[in-house]
């Protein structure tokens, strides 16, 4: 196995094997699975044919220095425990490993940038998992963390296939070339600290591991491979526009359609760069009306759905408006964090959190301080909530 043993300490590596970050979606077989994954159901993606999830129970061995790692090809062959995944490991099996943390403004090491400490604690990961022809032999399959605190290696059948680092965002790693028909074994060892926890201080309890939702995506062989939607509203906000910018192959063709909040077509076609959908009389989305458009993108096997609200914010007298109206906004801090399971925070908890807020006549919710579950936006959408998302950055001390 290859294991290029220093890349956590490198000021220079970021991401390898990784591929580029992308707006958040899952493909599937048709619109009506597509539909479920905004009905505030867990298992919503779970229904897609071209998603399966590696979490549940993977082997697991802790070590207080990752230096103690001499041959790891040694180490992954006795995985003396097991853990659950997503979890973090000073929350599992009675505290056996380590122990939680709460800090401020204070690193939770010394602070001498960009060093870490000589002995940083790590978590060997291992499972296997079963493909079929069926299931991957015609798709580009890629393998998804949504979030490793803080810092990981993965291998696939033996071969290196990614780093990582930034805990709190999708890591996305295509393994078509390393995967086989049958049994496939996948590995992980995970960094409690890398020199990029210097830009990751937030007030807040640390914890390590494989905190967020791990899962293989079957993809067409040419495929979307990202999306931006730019939603406009005229002065009047009698009319709407929505601007599609989508990255694929040039090959590729891709048809869409866009449904009004009560399920009429505003607009379908075939996609070309830069095209704007009109919607007249268009239904404007707020806090105590959020309506929504749906968009479906269709290409090959798969379809991609999107919710889309229009909205107006302009500044006028040192006063933001929204929709052409002033609003006021009720706000909360919170982590995407549970007192149990911390970092690790189940989907129905998320929209729990959400129904509070709503009942309570709260409509904003910040992030605090480092982007959520990627499945948070869409709900905030849903259920009328405006979102202040902050980046997995700060340096307080």
């Amino acid at each position: 196995m290859e294991f290029q043993k220093d890349l956590y300490r490198s000021l220079t590596a970021l991401h390898i094997g990784c591929e580029k970050p992308r707006s958040y979606y899952i493909p599937y077989q048709n619109t009506e699975t597509a539909d479920r994954d905004i009905l505030l159901e867990a298992s919503g993606r779970e229904c897609s044919h071209f998603f399966e999830s590696l979490c549940g129970e993977w082997g697991f061995r802790w070590f207080p220095a990752a230096d103690d790692i001499i041959d790891i090809e040694k180490a992954f062959s006795s995985l003396p425990d097991s853990i659950q995944v997503p979890s973090v490991w000073q929350l599992q099996n009675g505290i056996k490993y380590d122990r939680p943390q709460y800090t401020n403004i204070n690193y939770p090491f010394p602070c001498n940038p960009p060093y870490i400490p000589d002995d940083v604690p790590c978590g060997l990961y291992e499972r296997t998992f079963v493909l079929t022809e069926e299931r991957c032999g015609n798709k580009k399959t890629y393998l998804n963390f949504e979030g490793v605190s803080a810092a990981f290696y993965v291998w696939i059948n033996g071969a290196f296939v990614g780093y990582s680092q930034v805990s709190h965002s999708v890591t996305e790693v295509d393994i078509t070339s390393y995967i086989k028909v049958g049994e496939n074994n996948i590995r992980c060892l995970v960094l409690k600290w890398c020199e990029g926890s210097y830009l990751e201080d937030q007030d807040m309890w640390r914890f390590s591991g494989i905190f967020r939702e791990v899962y293989l995506l079957f993809r067409d062989r040419d495929h979307i491979r990202d999306v931006f939607l730019h939603p406009d509203v005229d002065e009047e906000y009698q009319n709407g526009t929505l601007r599609l910018e989508i990255e694929k192959p040039d090959s590729l063709s891709v048809n869409y359609r866009l449904l009004s909040p009560c399920g009429k077509t505003v607009g379908e076609g075939l996609y070309k760069e830069d095209i704007q959908i009109v919607v007249p009389n268009v239904s404007l989305w707020n806090d105590e009306t959020p309506n929504l458009y749906t968009l479906y993108l269709f290409s090959g096997e798969e379809v991609l759905r999107f919710a889309v609200g229009f909205r107006r914010i302009d500044i006028y007298n040192k006063t933001v408006l929204l929709n052409g109206k002033k609003f006021k906004a009720k706000g909360v801090n919170r982590h995407d964090s549970h007192p149990t399971l911390g970092y690790t925070t189940p989907y129905d908890c998320m929209v729990n959190d959400l129904l509070i807020m709503k009942a309570n006549n709260i409509n904003m919710v910040r992030t605090s301080h480092y982007p959520n579950d990627p499945r948070m936006p869409a709900l905030c959408d849903l259920l009328g909530i405006y979102l202040c998302d902050e980046a997995d950055l700060e340096t307080h001390g």
